[in-house]
């Protein structure tokens, strides 16, 4: 099932390497909430950006994969930093890895509960609306919501409640004190859903 699928997306997208299409999806698979380096994709699969580029269009046209774009006052600076990439079915990442553990069992269970949240953000808000905040010397809020209608919304993803410390986090709330902090654990996710 998993190789018609994205066979259909792969003929009637006109690509022409089956065979490297479907490695960059494995790769952006096992990097899901990651951020999305085009240069090392293209080293990886020994093709050119171009054709990342143009295989990461078609991906997001068959909504196998979102990009999520990071969250800058500076509007300038926004658009030449690097997106995270999300799969939009969890159930293709875990087939394209064949990885079916049971998540708590996982070593990649944050990865997957980041994944799982983002998908159930943009059940919420507009993809648009929903960025990543990263500084270089590697802060990092999960996700930022704005919307016309709430200034807005941080959201860090953390598996365990006992890794959410607010400590960790001053930065962001003493640059962006009009954007409130939530913690999203497992256990909690049943109240999220």
């Amino acid at each position: 099932i998993r190789d018609s699928f994205i066979k259909r997306d792969i003929l009637e997208s006109g690509i022409t390497e089956d065979t490297k299409f479907y490695r960059m999806l494995m790769i952006l698979a096992s990097q899901s909430g990651n951020l999305l380096n085009v240069n090392e994709v293209s080293n990886t699969l020994k093709v050119t950006n171009a054709t990342v580029e143009n295989y990461l269009y078609v991906l997001q046209k068959c909504f196998h994969i979102t990009l999520v774009k990071p969250f800058y006052n500076n509007i300038r600076k926004e658009l030449t930093k690097m997106p995270k990439v999300y799969i939009n079915d969890l159930g293709l990442r875990n087939v394209l890895i064949n990885y079916f553990s049971s998540i708590e069992q996982r070593a990649d269970k944050g990865m997957v509960l980041e994944n799982f949240c983002f998908r159930v953000l943009l059940e919420k808000y507009d993809q648009d609306q929903i960025k990543y905040w990263r500084t270089a010397d590697g802060n990092e809020v999960d996700f930022i919501i704005e919307t016309q209608f709430l200034k807005g919304i941080a959201v860090e993803v953390k598996f365990n409640e006992q890794e959410a410390k607010l400590s960790k986090y001053k930065k962001f709330i003493a640059s962006y004190p009009e954007f409130p902090l939530e913690f999203w654990w497992w256990k909690k996710m049943d109240l999220l859903t």
